[in-house]
């Protein structure tokens, strides 16, 4: 019966130590990642972030581009253009000034240019127009405004409105550029008054008659 039992026991024990042989820890530690599968760290600002930036830019650019290309074709196709001459070159205030309007339009339009037209802050003196007899004839007409400043300053002339009727029969509007014209003193720069330094003290001797005659008697 010992025997079976120190039999048993050996067997026990063998059978214990072999298993654990296989299996050296009840519950094997995981390994750590490795390195080339860890997640990449976000970085703000990244390569997608300036590209972003670089076709926003891009688009304004182009935007602006658009715009600036399509005033500039509405301000060739406009039939009436104006060219615009001041004289004189220098503006005093109180001196009448003569603001020449040249229009330049295809043939067969007809223009109607207002005859007092809003000028202030001048003064309109008369208006002077070289016009074709016929309306519809001619290429080009020009008006003559002669004004006078009564300001100092830089006065800006505001646009003016011209009808015209194309050859079709179209009724449009026209406006003028927009003037600015400065008006100096006719004593020069204002501001700058001074008064002339005095000149050198001179002694005077005045004889007080009375006192002399006072102290002989």
């Amino acid at each position: 019966m010992k025997k079976m039992i120190q039999i048993m026991q050996k067997l026990g024990n063998s059978s214990f130590l072999y298993v654990r042989h296989i299996l050296p820890h009840p519950f094997p530690t995981p390994l750590p990642p490795s390195p080339s599968r860890r997640p990449r760290p976000e970085v703000e600002g990244g390569v997608g972030d300036a590209n972003a930036r670089t076709w926003l830019l891009l688009f304004f650019v182009f935007l602006s581009l658009f715009f600036s290309a399509s005033l500039g074709l509405a301000q060739e196709d406009e039939p009436v253009r104006f060219s615009i001459d001041v004289q004189p070159k220098e503006v005093f205030i109180g001196k009448q000034i003569s603001v020449t309007f040249s229009l330049s339009y295809p043939s067969g339009t007809k223009v109607y240019c207002p005859s007092e037209p809003d000028v202030r802050p001048f003064v309109l003196v008369r208006h002077d127009k070289d016009v074709p007899h016929v309306a519809g004839q001619a290429t080009n007409e020009r008006h003559t405004l002669v004004l006078l400043p009564v300001r100092l300053g830089v006065l800006t002339l505001k646009p003016i409105e011209v009808p015209y009727v194309l050859p079709d029969g179209q009724a449009k509007v026209a406006k003028t550029p927009e003037l600015s014209i400065e008006v100096k003193g006719m004593l020069g720069d204002e501001t700058e008054c001074r008064l002339a330094p005095p000149g050198d003290f001179v002694e005077v001797y005045v004889l007080n008659s009375p006192l002399v005659y006072g102290l002989i008697a």
